[in-house]
């Protein structure tokens, strides 16, 4: 009993914990600077305008399969519009196109087996948001930004044929290309009926006193495509396109609304409208008023053209002096321009004298009515 007591007192030794050699951790793969990049613009078979940009993906390109956390899947999701909203500015691919099909080729940095479909989400998606429109709002009390080219005015199937995946072969220096290669190839199916013409080389332009034009991209006079920055030079800012970073500051009083290049609805119209009744005041009451777009062509010259019809000034007048004061390429939507006639005819009707109704009784020679008020 003392025995089984004293043993039972006595404290085990515990065996010591030995220590393991951390694992190295692998470091992060590094998109090589010297990666190869290339931009090719040709035609197809049937004589289309085709851009194909050709670069190393600035990310993993994750598969849904699994379903991968959105922490892992967004930053890249967000490399991947980056960098084809830069490839896609560098390569000069026009902006405004009616309609696209896009194609994109897949290289990876080992072999395998691979469903190219289920790269869509976090590879192919973000590659198009790119060349659609820009991305600056608030959601659930947050700022929103994506970059946007503007090259179709949405990513629906209106305007976009695709975008179609295809598997290629392994990468030629998986040491520069850690993360694989993407080519993307950009056919024009609009056949020009809407843009492919060149950016104007100025930023914003007068129509009349009061009253600029202007987008958000210009060509310098080196021939590179560079972003217009409006700083304080207006009092009134119109935007019918938006990029970030573009202006103006803040104090400067804007408003924006997004409306395509192409048939508008009424809500688009109803933006245009409005637009154009705070312009005019604004011109009006002598303030320097800016209407831009993205290229400041199109979209732009129909404000203009509105504000100008308010203003006492013709259709035609309105047209030929936005197109001589700014470029020969504005207003090359020709449905913006029979939009500027029928507007021009509403504002005629509008601005008729309503011809009073006779009262009952009326005493006027040739009315045979009378009244105790004696007249009309």
């Amino acid at each position: 009993m003392i025995q089984g007591m004293l043993f039972a007192d006595t404290p085990t030794a515990k065996p010591a914990k030995v220590a393991r050699p951390r694992a190295k951790r692998r470091p992060k793969p590094v998109v090589d600077a010297a990666a190869p990049v290339s931009y090719i613009a040709g035609a197809d078979e049937q004589g289309r305008a085709t851009w194909t940009l050709t670069f190393p993906a600035p990310a993993a390109m994750i598969s849904v399969n699994g379903n991968p956390h959105w922490r892992k899947t967004s930053p890249a999701r967000k490399a991947f519009r980056e960098a084809m909203f830069v490839h896609a500015k560098a390569a000069k691919v026009p902006v405004g196109l009616a309609r696209v099909r896009v194609d994109i080729v897949l290289r990876f940095p080992t072999n395998g087996r691979r469903d190219e479909g289920n790269y869509h989400n976090n590879v192919a998606k973000p590659l198009v948001d790119a060349i659609g429109p820009a991305i600056n709002a608030v959601r659930g009390g947050k700022p929103v930004v994506a970059p946007g080219l503007g090259v179709i005015p949405d990513d629906t199937a209106e305007f976009l044929d695709g975008p179609f995946l295809h598997p290629g072969p392994k990468v030629d220096d998986p040491k520069r290309c850690p993360f694989g290669q993407v080519e993307v190839t950009i056919t024009d199916l609009s056949g020009g009926a809407v843009m492919g013409v060149p950016y104007c080389d100025r930023q914003w332009c007068e129509i009349i006193p009061g009253l600029f034009m202007g987008g958000h991209d210009y060509m310098a006079p080196d021939g590179s495509i560079c972003d217009v920055i409006v700083g304080d030079e207006f009092g009134l800012v119109l935007s019918l396109y938006q990029r970030y970073g573009c202006g103006p500051p803040v104090g400067v009083e804007r408003r924006y609304g997004r409306i395509p290049d192409g048939v508008l609805n009424a809500d688009d119209l109803d933006i245009v409208l409005r637009f154009a009744d705070l312009g005019a005041e604004a011109v009006r009451t002598g303030r320097r008023v800016l209407s831009r777009c993205q290229a400041g062509y199109n979209r732009s010259g129909l404000l203009a053209a509105f504000i100008l019809l308010r203003l006492g000034r013709g259709a035609d007048e309105a047209v030929e002096l936005i197109r001589t004061r700014r470029s020969p390429f504005a207003l090359c939507n020709e449905s913006f321009v029979a939009l500027i006639h029928d507007e021009a005819k509403r504002l005629a009707v509008a601005s008729r004298p309503v011809r009073r109704a006779h009262a009952v009784g009326c005493r006027r020679v040739g009315c045979g009515r009378r009244s105790t008020f004696g007249r009309c």
